[in-house]
């Protein structure tokens, strides 16, 4: 047979004690380390795996909460622009209601200045119109004394001349 493949003893147990401090040696200086890296690693993963789980289930929570305040923002905007709507109305009607009222004032004043206005015009109207008058009789009155002063000079002239002769008067009639 082939010198690789016989038994002999002595190589045997020499390789079983080599092997036994192998696994010594490893198991003390290697597998430890290996073995608590391991450990280490697992436990990292498993407090990563719950810290995960527990930040998923965190957002899951905050998703619901924010949908919750999204839902309650819409409902407050909704409250908001309502008031908002409501209290436009209520401005436009007091807008409306005052602006009727100057509109009322302005038109009451004004006709009022137009009154007073008007009775200012018959005043001066009635003064213009007593100035005419007046003005009229003035000259009505002077044509009636110019006529009569003519009638008085005609006269003063006829009992002049039938003064100085009857003839002349006599005439006249």
């Amino acid at each position: 047979m082939n010198a690789l493949f016989e038994f002999e003893f002595g190589l045997v147990f020499w390789q079983f004690i080599i092997l036994v401090t192998a696994f010594v040696i490893l198991g003390k200086y290697a597998w430890k380390p290996i073995l608590g890296f391991i450990e280490k690693q697992e436990k990292a993963y498993a407090k990563a795996s719950k810290e995960a789980k527990d930040q998923q289930r965190l957002a899951v929570t905050l998703s619901k909460q924010n949908q919750q305040l999204l839902q309650m923002a819409e409902k407050e905007k909704k409250a908001i622009l309502q008031q908002a709507l409501a209290e436009k109305k209520t401005l436009l009607r007091q807008a409306e209601l005052e602006a009727t009222q100057v509109k009322e004032d302005m038109l009451q004043q004004a006709q009022k200045d137009m009154l007073q206005e008007k009775q200012e015009m018959i005043k001066v109207l009635k003064q213009q119109i007593g100035i005419l008058t007046i003005q009229v009789a003035e000259k009505l009155l002077q044509r009636e004394l110019d006529q009569k002063n003519k009638q008085d000079v005609l006269l003063q002239t006829l009992i002049n001349q039938a003064s100085q002769s009857p003839k002349a008067l006599c005439r006249v009639k």
